[in-house]
C-alpha cells in the first residue's frame, strides 16, 4: 500500500526519521561559586598553570589564524573568539578561564551585569551552559555622547556532559549616535591575555 499525498509531502519536508528531540531547560539559576571552587581556582592561579594556558591563547590570538581549536570572530558591531580543549588547555581549567576573564574585565571599570547557569537536555545528553555579561560602569550624570568603553562584553562556557566544548569571549559595541566610538578591541585583548 503507497503513503498518501500528505504522508509524502511530510515525509519531503521533515524526513523520515524520529521526530528531532527539542532542547529542554532542566534548570536555570543564578551563577554562583562555591568555596572549594574558589581555592580550587586560587591553586591554579598561583601555581603557574594559568600563566602558561593564558600563553597559549596570546600565542594561537595573535598567530591570527582560524583553526578549528580557536576561531576568531571581527565585524563592525561584535568583535571576539571561542577556543575548545583541543587548543592545549586543560578541561579542568575552562570554568578557571572564564572566572578570570570575568575578573579581568571587573578590574577595568566593568561592572557584571548578570551571571547565570543554564542546564538543558540535548538529543547528546545535558548541556550546561555558564554566563557572566558585564557593562561600563556608567556615570550618575551621564552626558551625551556616552563613554562605552570597549563595549557589553558577554563570557560563555558550553560543557556538554560535564566536558567542556567551548569558551567564548564576545564584545558588542553600540553605533548610535548617543554613544563614543568604543575603544579598539586589540586592546581589549592586550589587557585580558596579559
Amino acid at each position: 500500500m503507497s503513503d498518501s499525498y500528505g504522508q509524502r509531502l511530510i515525509k519531503r519536508l521533515f524526513g523520515e526519521g524520529e521526530p528531532a528531540r527539542v532542547q529542554t531547560t532542566l534548570v536555570a539559576e543564578r551563577l554562583e561559586r562555591s568555596a572549594r571552587f574558589e581555592q580550587e581556582r586560587k591553586l591554579w592561579l598561583y601555581s603557574g598553570e594559568a600563566h602558561k594556558e593564558i600563553d597559549i591563547l596570546r600565542n594561537r590570538y595573535h598567530s591570527d589564524l582560524a583553526t578549528p581549536d580557536l576561531f576568531l570572530h571581527r565585524s563592525p558591531q561584535a568583535n571576539g573568539f571561542f577556543f575548545n580543549p583541543s587548543i592545549g588547555i586543560k578541561a579542568s581549567s575552562f570554568a578557571f578561564l572564564l572566572d578570570y576573564f570575568r575578573d579581568i574585565c571587573l578590574e577595568t571599570d566593568y561592572q557584571l551585569y548578570n551571571s547565570k547557569r543554564t542546564y538543558e537536555e540535548v538529543p547528546t545528553g545535558v548541556k550546561r551552559s555558564e554566563r557572566y555579561y558585564l557593562k561600563p560602569n556608567l556615570d550618575v550624570g551621564l552626558t551625551i555622547p556616552i563613554d562605552q568603553k570597549f563595549g557589553n562584553i558577554q563570557l560563555d562556557l558550553v560543557i556538554i556532559n560535564e566536558i567542556p566544548s567551548y569558551l567564548k569571549v564576545m564584545v558588542s559595541v553600540y553605533s548610535d549616535r548617543n554613544y563614543r566610538n568604543a575603544e579598539p578591541f586589540e586592546e581589549f585583548m592586550e589587557g585580558l591575555l596579559a
